[in-house]
C-alpha cells in the first residue's frame, strides 16, 4: 500500500494505531482545521481549507487500509468473500447506506412476480408518501407521493429519477456542530436537493428527519433502480460508478486498469459511514472509495453487492436471470 505510514503519521498515528484511534484523532484534526474557524482571515482560511484536503485523503487512505487487513477490523472478516457476506442482515434497513428493509427485501429475488393486492398497494402508498417543511433558513415543502416528489416548485416524477445520492455529517468546529445531511433525487434534466437541516433544530431531530425522507426515497425509487440496475447488467449492460465499472461478472478499477470477478471483491463501510469501500482481492493495494453523497447510486450498488453475494446470488447474475 502507498506510504501508508505518511498518511499515518498525518493524523498523528503511529503504525499500530487502530480504527477507533484514527477515527478519534479524524474527528479532532476537522475541529482543529476547519475553515470556519479563522473568520475572516482569507489567508489562514484558504491553508486550513488545504490542511482539510489532506486530513479527507489521509483518513480515506487509512480507512481503506484497514478494511485490507483482517486484523484491524472484525468487519472485513464478514465482507471478505461471498459466504461471509451473507452472513451481514442484508434485508436491515439503513438510511446511510441504503439497506432493504424486510418488508422490501421481496423485490431484490422476486421483482419478476410482483403480486401485489389493492390493500396492500393502499398501505404501500400511504407507507412511502411524505409532506413535510424542510430546509435551513427558508424551510420549503417536500411532498413525495407515488407519482412525484416536489419541494415547492420543483417537481421530479418518481417514474423518470435515474440516481439518488445521500449522506450525513456532523462537523463540530469553534464550539458549534455544522451539519451537512441531504437527499439528491435526479433525472436526466435536474437535480433536487433535499437539504434535513433546519435551522437550530438539534441533532437527534436532523437525524430522524434524514432517516425519515431517505426511507421514502428508498421505498419509491431505491428498490426500482435496483431492480432496474439487475435488468441492465444482466443485459450486458456496463455501469459506472465512479473509477468503477460494473458488469455481469465483476468490477473494472479504471484508474488502475484491474479487473475483478465477483468472488474476488470485499466491501467495507467506515465507520464515519461517508463511503463505501471496494477491494480486490486478486490484486495487491487495489481499493475504490465511493462517496455516497458525490457518486451517483452508491447507495444502490452497495445493496446490490451485499445481495449478489448472499446465497450466490451473483451467479445467477452471471448467467443473465434477472432480465
Amino acid at each position: 500500500m502507498e506510504s501508508i505510514t505518511k498518511y499515518l503519521h498525518l493524523l498523528g498515528l503511529t503504525e499500530d494505531a487502530s480504527p477507533q484511534e484514527a477515527k478519534e484523532a479524524y474527528r479532532d484534526l476537522v475541529k482543529v482545521w476547519h475553515p470556519d474557524r479563522f473568520g475572516s482571515d482569507l489567508k489562514l482560511q484558504k491553508k486550513a481549507d488545504i490542511k482539510l484536503q489532506e486530513i479527507n485523503v489521509a483518513y480515506e487512505k487509512v480507512q481503506v487500509y484497514f478494511a485490507n487487513h483482517s486484523k484491524f477490523t472484525s468487519a472485513n472478516k464478514s465482507y471478505n468473500n461471498g459466504a461471509a457476506a451473507s452472513k451481514q442482515n442484508s434485508s436491515e434497513y439503513d438510511s446511510s447506506t441504503g439497506y432493504a428493509s424486510e418488508e422490501e427485501n421481496h423485490y431484490y429475488s422476486n421483482f419478476q412476480s410482483k403480486n401485489i393486492s389493492e390493500k396492500d398497494y393502499a398501505r404501500w402508498k400511504e407507507d412511502v408518501s411524505l409532506d413535510i417543511k424542510i430546509g435551513s433558513f427558508m424551510p420549503r415543502r417536500l411532498i413525495i407521493t407515488p407519482e412525484n416528489i416536489s419541494l415547492d416548485e420543483q417537481i421530479i416524477r418518481v417514474n423518470e429519477i435515474i440516481a439518488l445520492r445521500w449522506s450525513s455529517l456532523h462537523a463540530p468546529t469553534n464550539g458549534m456542530t455544522l451539519s451537512y445531511v441531504s437527499a439528491f433525487v435526479k433525472d436526466n434534466h435536474q437535480t433536487m436537493k433535499i437539504d434535513c437541516v433546519t435551522f437550530w433544530d438539534s441533532l437527534r431531530n436532523i437525524d430522524k428527519r434524514y432517516e425519515l425522507v431517505t426511507s421514502k426515497l428508498w421505498k419509491i425509487v431505491g428498490v426500482r433502480l435496483v431492480e432496474d440496475t439487475l435488468r441492465r447488467l444482466s443485459s450486458d449492460e456496463k455501469i459506472e460508478y465512479g473509477n468503477l465499472l460494473v458488469d455481469s461478472h465483476g468490477i473494472l478499477f479504471q484508474n488502475k486498469k484491474v479487473y475483478s470477478e465477483w468472488k474476488d471483491l470485499s466491501i467495507a463501510t467506515p465507520p464515519h459511514r461517508l463511503t463505501f469501500i471496494v477491494t480486490a482481492k486478486n490484486a495487491k493495494d487495489v481499493s475504490e472509495a465511493l462517496y455516497y453523497g458525490e457518486v451517483d447510486n452508491v447507495v444502490i450498488l452497495d445493496p446490490i453487492m451485499r445481495f449478489l453475494w448472499k446465497d450466490g446470488n451473483y451467479k445467477k447474475l452471471e448467467r443473465h436471470e434477472f432480465k
